[in-house]
């Protein structure tokens, strides 16, 4: 991830936006739909500067963040908590998502066998399993 990262800052710099998008869905988004992938390219390709300065911002704090625990104590989260992942996200891997879910307390994690880091466009049957949550936490 921090290799696609640092090779987008050049292409963002020459406002090259439309080949930035396209190295970020080869790397993170193969398992998008062609008609996704072309809205996401398009909406990269017409970005405003304000909206790219925010996305370079965006980041360089990613690649600056080394770990989540660094930035916030999880162990103190008290409230019901659901992170789902994909099994092919190569940003947040599914090993990373249970590490945090197991350092919080009221935490459930739910791991998507065919879906990669954009597991919300990939498949929108996921969305089932917030509704299954909230169900069940406002009881």
């Amino acid at each position: 991830m921090l290799e696609i990262i640092r090779d987008s800052y050049v292409l963002i710099e020459q406002r090259r936006m439309k080949e930035m998008a396209e190295m970020f869905i080869a790397g993170f988004g193969a398992k998008l739909s062609a008609s996704f992938a072309t809205r996401m390219i398009d909406y990269f390709d017409r970005m405003s500067e304000e909206h790219i300065i925010a996305f370079l911002h965006h980041m360089q704090f990613v690649e600056s963040m080394s770990r989540l625990e660094d930035l916030v104590d999880l162990g103190k989260i008290e409230v019901d908590t659901m992170l789902i992942t994909g099994a092919m996200d190569t940003i947040v891997t599914p090993e990373d998502v249970l590490a945090v879910a197991n350092r919080m307390k009221k935490c459930k994690c739910h791991v998507e066998p065919l879906c990669g880091h954009f597991l919300h466009f990939e498949d929108q049957s996921v969305l089932q399993h917030y509704k299954d949550f909230y169900k069940q936490i406002s009881l």
